[in-house]
């Protein structure tokens, strides 16, 4: 008698230990769906209505290029290596190994 009650103990533990990761399995089945909902329904806003940039048939701004030469002979040494991770001998150097692979001014570059 003792024997049969210890089983059914342990099928009554089993069960629970069962229903608890079924009921874990649930919540997060449904937190991701909530989650999937919200990522959907923010993805949809921002594509409605609420867009910033210029108006359909907004007329060509005009913008004036830089003179590079020029940019670069006003920054100091210490600002130009941290902002292009290199000092200014070594920008030309690498400029003039990929010089040749570069459009010309006025010109697309050729796709591959």
């Amino acid at each position: 008698m003792r024997q049969a009650n210890k089983n059914k103990w342990e099928d009554y533990l089993y069960d629970e230990e069962e229903e608890e990761v079924r009921m874990y399995a649930k919540r997060r089945r449904h937190t991701m769906q909530a989650a999937h909902a919200a990522a959907s329904l923010a993805a949809t806003a921002m594509s409605m209505g609420n867009r910033k940039g210029r108006k359909p048939g907004a007329k060509t701004k005009k913008r004036v290029r830089l003179d590079v030469d020029r940019l670069f002979q006003t920054m100091d040494d210490q600002h130009f290596r941290r902002k292009y991770r290199m000092d200014k001998d070594s920008f030309y150097n690498l400029l003039d190994i990929i010089k040749e692979h570069l459009p010309k001014t006025g010109e697309e570059r050729a796709k591959p």
